[in-house]
């Protein structure tokens, strides 16, 4: 007969017990830190954040120059790029067909400033020539944002 079953103060006995007892001991060990984290629940701070309702979160895409620049007859202290969300690849095509055809050149156009301030331009619906004239500063924030929008 193979069932074989351990005799009182045999080792496999006492194995079988201590793990048992581990167990038990471990579920008991469980059960107290599980009510030590409930009672102190109540200490616990709350923090949640607060806005206001008259203030809105600007949008990323409005961009703010550091300037503001005079261009046929018109002022601008900022520009709306919340165009590019509706640019779809027949804009793509023909903003690369633009790019090559200036002779323009990159690695990824995406990246470049002449190709990114012409997706600018096309988002925003403002001349090209407004962009070229921007300072380098403006021109950079401008270029980091369409970048970003269009690689992520």
């Amino acid at each position: 007969m193979n069932n074989k079953t351990p005799k009182t103060g045999s080792p496999e006995l006492d194995d079988t017990k201590s793990n048992l007892i581990g167990k038990e001991a471990m579920s008991e060990a469980t059960k107290n830190a599980v009510n030590k984290i409930k009672s102190s629940a109540s200490n616990v701070i709350k923090i949640s954040s607060q806005t206001s309702s008259h203030s809105e979160a600007k949008d990323e895409l409005i961009i703010s120059l550091s300037n503001v620049y005079e261009f046929d007859h018109k002022s601008y202290s900022e520009i709306d790029l919340r165009g590019l969300r509706d640019m779809n690849a027949e804009d793509a095509i023909r903003l690369e067909k633009m790019f090559y055809g200036e002779g323009n050149m990159a690695p990824i156009n995406e990246m470049s400033t002449p190709y990114t301030l012409m997706v600018a331009s096309v988002a925003s619906e403002l001349p090209l020539e407004l962009f070229k004239k921007l300072k380098i500063n403006d021109a950079v924030k401008i270029k980091n944002t369409v970048s970003g929008f269009l690689l992520q």
